[in-house]
């Protein structure tokens, strides 16, 4: 991929990422902060989770009907930045600020920044040869402003976190001017793209590995700082354990792609949900926080494998049509799964604690390698869609 594209790419995932850090980790805070608890924290959490089963794939079949790319991605970006602007502005302005003017700004923000990583990812997939490579500048993104969020981050601050989450997000929308404006193939009409998707039985079985390996793995998203919490551990010690989760992460995205070349993307995809079982059983019965800590860096299969083998897949099964609607659904699914998950996860663990939630989502883990298993048998049959051509991200074809 040509470096003009490479380093905006790269500093898009950073800065649209770095705003996803302020906001997962703070923002329960500082609503409560604003006297949003109970109900109404509940419903404004829940809006960017249930956008993100609706808006990618309305976003992706957009983008292909009409070729559209960083113009699309521009507008997501917009949209979200001028939600948190305007909350940040409000909260500065208004107290106590009304739940229904916070309550728009979190739709909106959510209904634009579902969208955001799926373009961005179709993107690069479209354009670089190790999507891997790129996609880590994310999690370094991530990472770096949820540590510096918590040294600058006070949620009884009613300005400061809105507006580093907005700057973030503004950042992206200046940064996407330089990505590419349309795609390389012709407008295509994206319904009968996504009906064409769906006849396909490989793909299906990829939607449902996606379903089901999200939803275990939402249990950790929700969960593990819980678990770890229960036998005894420090807050230094939980910010240590997910740092150390996601810097495994970051080393696997940028050196998986000979991996991926010679043992098939499919393959891998089997792997990683192996791996979350393995994961899911372990922090269900390990109850040392030292062996604990070592388990972390298991998130680097559980997550960073399967997000980057499965994209793989789905390349090389929408090769030479419509990336952006498959791209779509597959965000669609596995939204669905994150949804259904933690709407499941939290009430397991207030009767069955951290043991029968993460057994649960071991279980869980063991459907999606079944249907991992079985997407892998279905690319055997069915055979590649195209023939990849030379920008093949990760050696996308899922070999077997």
């Amino acid at each position: 991929m040509p470096r003009s594209i490479a380093v905006p790419l790269g500093l898009y995932y950073v800065a649209s990422f770095a705003a996803f850090g302020f906001y997962l980790p703070y923002m329960p805070a500082w609503l409560e902060a604003r006297g949003f608890v109970g109900p109404a924290m509940s419903a404004l959490a829940m809006l960017l989770p249930a956008m993100a089963i609706v808006m990618p794939p309305v976003f992706g079949m957009i983008a292909d009907a009409l070729g559209l790319r960083s113009g699309l991605l521009r507008v997501a970006c917009g949209g979200a930045a001028l939600a948190f602007g305007v909350l940040a502005l409000a909260a500065g302005h208004l107290s106590p600020l009304p739940f229904a003017v916070t309550f728009c700004c979190f739709a909106l923000f959510a209904a634009f920044r579902a969208a955001m990583s799926g373009l961005a990812d179709v993107i690069a997939l479209e354009n670089a040869r190790h999507y891997g490579r790129l996609r880590l500048w994310g999690s370094v993104g991530f990472l770096g402003s949820a540590w510096l969020g918590g040294h600058l981050v006070d949620p009884r601050d009613p300005v400061l976190l809105p507006a580093c989450v907005a700057g973030g997000l503004a950042v992206s929308f200046f940064v996407a001017r330089l990505l590419p404006k349309s795609s390389a193939l012709p407008p295509r009409p994206a319904p009968a793209e996504a009906r064409r998707l769906l006849t396909e039985r490989s793909y299906r079985w990829l939607l449902l590995v996606i379903f089901l390996a999200i939803g275990a793995h939402s249990a950790y998203d929700l969960c593990v700082t819980l678990r770890f919490q229960a036998l005894g551990a420090s807050g230094g010690f939980i910010g240590t354990a997910w740092a150390l989760g996601t810097a495994a992460e970051i080393v696997l995205m940028a050196t998986l792609a000979p991996h991926i070349q010679r043992l098939g993307a499919a393959r891998l995809v089997v792997l990683a949900t192996a791996a979350g079982v393995l994961r899911w059983t372990l922090l269900a019965s390990v109850t040392s926080l030292p062996l604990l800590m070592l388990l972390q860096p298991l998130h680097a299969l559980s997550f960073g494998l399967l997000w980057v083998s499965a994209l793989a897949v789905l390349k090389e099964r929408a090769a030479g049509s419509g990336l952006a609607t498959a791209q779509g659904l597959f965000s669609a699914s596995m939204a669905t799964g994150s949804t259904l998950g933690m709407s499941v996860w939290g009430p397991i663990y207030a009767s069955s604690g951290g043991e029968g939630v993460f057994g649960g989502a071991a279980l869980v883990a063991c459907g999606a390698t079944i249907a991992a298993l079985l997407l892998l048998r279905s690319l055997r049959v069915e055979g590649p869609l195209g023939v990849a051509g030379p920008t093949d991200p990760d050696g996308a074809a899922a070999r077997s």
